[in-house]
């Protein structure tokens, strides 16, 4: 299979599809392997001590979570009673507080575990949840940050309210909404929010060339412009003030670029285009750290199990340049159509959640 041209925009950045490009080995292999075009992990998050959980697509509340306590190499089950949404998105956590989110299918819910994934339990439901932000039908928690000390802020997917951001003070027990909202108004969301390492809180407007960002911990916010950007989910936080993001494609057969700031977010500029050469909508999904190294992957749509033809990309200066691995795991069923999200565990082990087989990928991070 012929893989897509990463499209040159700096110095430094390599541009062709020679075997250059593909000349380092991912080593991947299926750590959890469900049935063809099953389902997808659209989150998974390391605990620590070789605690990491993995949240499926189509979760149901006995079965919300899969809990590995050995890093990867064994799974189970993990229910939160009462739960609602499919999808379990993201996951934030303060020692051996986890918090994590639901929505996108069916009524969207808060989830809280004390012991670090172990058990879990609703501490917002729906009906809380729309009438603390005034929405008729909140239709995601797209991600939970923890800001130190017990307090929290939750990032949601509303599109009748201009609340876009909620606040805990009492580690997740109790909710309230702050008066400064990230945002252009009630249409405006996002799907990922993270909080950096030298306490940046970033927002990116979906399909905006909008950067919200907080320095403040949420109680004021400005934005920056990543240029002429489709801003969607990816966010990473890769050290020394230097972040990534990423954008969306409608349009067939049309590049993605992936950004970088070197000023905690302030300018933004592309350091990597690629072409999928798809007819349908393509998006980078995540971009990760693992001790320097850095993995980005750049997916395919979501709906079909024939369009297997996403690729993971890797840097090793910091995200000024890039190069193609192709197609992270070829399995029983073919290659991979997403990588959701990734995470590394204390053992240097980079594990993935995919589409769309129920796949979890592991491989070295080196």
């Amino acid at each position: 299979m012929r893989l897509p041209l990463l499209l040159p925009l700096c110095c430094g950045l390599i541009g062709t599809s020679s075997g250059a490009q593909r000349d380092l080995p991912l080593d991947a292999v299926a750590v959890y392997q469900g049935g063809q075009a099953s389902d997808a992990f659209s989150s998974i998050h390391h605990a620590g001590n070789g605690r990491v959980i993995a949240g499926k697509r189509s979760s149901t509340a006995s079965n919300r979570f899969l809990l590995s306590v050995d890093g990867g190499a064994s799974w189970t089950a993990v229910g939160c009673p009462a739960s609602t949404g499919a999808h379990t998105y993201f996951f934030g956590q303060d020692g051996s507080t986890i918090l994590a989110g639901t929505g996108d299918t069916g009524q969207a819910c808060v989830m809280r575990s004390v012991d670090a994934g172990g058990t879990w339990s609703v501490v917002l439901d729906a009906p809380q949840l729309n009438a603390l932000v005034g929405s008729a039908n909140t239709r995601a928690v797209f991600g939970i940050a923890s800001l130190g000390g017990g307090k929290w802020v939750a990032n949601l997917k509303t599109l009748d309210t201009a609340v876009k951001v909620i606040r805990s003070s009492d580690d997740g027990v109790t909710w309230w909404v702050p008066q400064a909202q990230p945002g252009q108004g009630a249409t405006s969301w996002a799907r990922q929010m993270i909080l950096t390492g030298d306490g940046v809180l970033l927002w990116p407007a979906v399909l905006s060339e909008r950067m919200y960002r907080s320095t403040d911990l949420g109680a004021s916010w400005s934005w920056s412009a990543v240029p002429s950007a489709g801003l969607f989910q990816p966010l990473c936080d890769a050290g020394d003030g230097v972040y990534l993001c990423g954008e969306v494609t409608t349009s067939p057969n049309t590049p993605i670029r992936l950004f970088r700031s070197p000023d905690r977010g302030l300018t933004w500029t592309a350091v990597a285009k690629v072409n999928l050469a798809r007819p349908t909508v393509t998006y980078w999904r995540d971009v990760i750290n693992a001790g320097g190294i850095l993995y980005a992957s750049a997916c395919c749509v979501e709906g079909t199990s024939n369009d297997r033809n996403m690729q993971l990309y890797r840097s090793e200066d910091s995200g000024k340049s890039w190069r193609s691995m192709g197609n992270p795991y070829v399995g029983p069923f073919g290659g991979m159509q997403a990588v959701y999200q990734m995470c590394v565990t204390d053992t240097g082990k980079v594990l993935a959640g995919c589409q769309p087989d129920s796949t979890i990928l592991a491989w070295p991070a080196r």
